[in-house]
């Protein structure tokens, strides 16, 4: 028979243990009632060994908190059963908390649940519902950020939109309660919850370039020589800054989202390749690089397009490769769910563009990513050119 320290210490564990927290403080409909199984003693020692068993089940009269259930034994011996303790029924969250706070054996412990208990509570209680899981499972993170400032960070991801620094510096955006090292002091928090709205976008491209926002110190771009005789390194980092203060050699360029299909693009006479700009694409309206005629693919998807509406608005005259319709129907089983489709650009693409954005957005799998695509098909695509 377990004691209720015993199962005090049990219910310390699951509050430690991630997927049960997010069961019980997120949907604790289907978290609650949970039941511990106590476990009777055996019949001959509630016969022989009285002394033994009558301790934890005095201990057991004692406990206030949840419902223990009990159930009546025939002894051999005894001319009446014994009513022993059976299973413990916790049935709220505050009682998950208080049952450890009566009877788990570690002291410091039962404090750090309690006051994790009261910071998170008050966290779901101020933050919309879609943060909640992840705020939930990730408490040490919640703990080290404080009650307050989770919220302000909370409140800051429900707000923010892609591109919306517009080549700002972050500490520069004019966020109500949010100081200037704001964004550098809660980055990590605030791309995650970001993740959660805008279907893990912010994680895989930064912050600053899904925010369209001016890096401390440029952003290093990768840059090929398709030609194979423009610069003196085939492939090499450059600043944004410096591309666009001293501008390219050749008279093409192919601006890609990612640089992940880079194994894909064939040699291009006079043509520098520059890759995983992301959303950070105000370089393109430089005047050193006016004289390029522009190629710009990204990922087929509504985030895709939303990125290359923005490209048109620094160079309005560049071309788009492999977004359309035609690459997409083939390649459709190739394709995935895109939980959070973008919102359509108001301007930046054109008419066949715009039906294709309706497509993939109503589409089940609508996100077909640059580097799925058969190294034979970018290579046509990229030669009809």
């Amino acid at each position: 028979m377990k004691s209720p320290a015993d199962l005090a210490g049990s219910l310390l564990q699951q509050w430690r243990n991630g997927a049960h927290r997010e069961e019980r403080l997120v949907d604790p409909e289907r978290g609650f009632p949970g039941g511990l199984q106590i476990g009777a003693p055996p019949a001959r020692a509630c016969g022989t060994e009285p002394a033994v068993v009558g301790a934890p089940l005095s201990a057991w009269r004692e406990v206030t908190v949840g419902e223990v259930v009990w159930d009546r034994r025939s002894v051999r011996g005894l001319a009446e059963p014994v009513r022993v303790p059976v299973r413990w029924s916790i049935r709220s969250a505050d009682e998950w908390v208080a049952a450890v706070d009566a009877h788990a054996p570690t002291g410091e412990a039962v404090s750090e649940m309690r006051t994790e208990f009261a910071t998170l509570s008050r966290v779901l209680a101020a933050v919309p519902p879609r943060f909640h899981r992840y705020l939930v499972r990730q408490r040490s993170l919640v703990m080290a950020t404080g009650t307050e400032e989770t919220i302000r960070v909370s409140e800051v991801a429900g707000i923010l939109e892609p591109g919306q620094a517009d080549g700002l510096p972050l500490r520069a955006l004019p966020m109500i309660g949010a100081d200037t090292k704001f964004f550098e002091r809660n980055e990590r928090l605030l791309t995650a919850l970001l993740d959660v709205r805008f279907d893990d976008q912010v994680s895989a491209v930064g912050l600053d370039r899904f925010l369209d926002a001016a890096p401390p110190s440029g952003q290093w771009l990768l840059v090929v020589d398709l030609d194979g005789d423009l610069l003196p390194y085939h492939e090499l980092r450059l600043s944004d800054r410096t591309i666009a203060s001293e501008g390219l050699p050749g008279d093409r360029m192919l601006v890609v989202e990612n640089e992940r299909c880079r194994h894909a693009i064939p040699p291009i006479s006079g043509c520098v390749a520059v890759l995983g700009a992301g959303r950070n694409l105000g370089w393109l309206s430089s005047p050193a690089l006016a004289g390029h005629s522009v190629t710009y693919w990204g990922d087929l998807d509504t985030w895709g397009l939303n990125i290359l509406a923005s490209a048109r608005q620094h160079r309005p005259d560049l071309q788009a490769v492999l977004m359309d319709r035609s690459t997409f129907e083939s390649h459709r089983a190739l394709a995935v769910a895109e939980h959070q489709p973008a919102v359509r650009p108001k301007v930046g693409l054109t008419t066949e563009e715009n039906r294709l954005f309706d497509i993939l957005a109503g589409s089940a799998e609508g996100r077909l990513e640059q580097e799925r695509l058969p190294v034979a098909w970018v290579t046509d695509r990229l030669d009809r050119l």
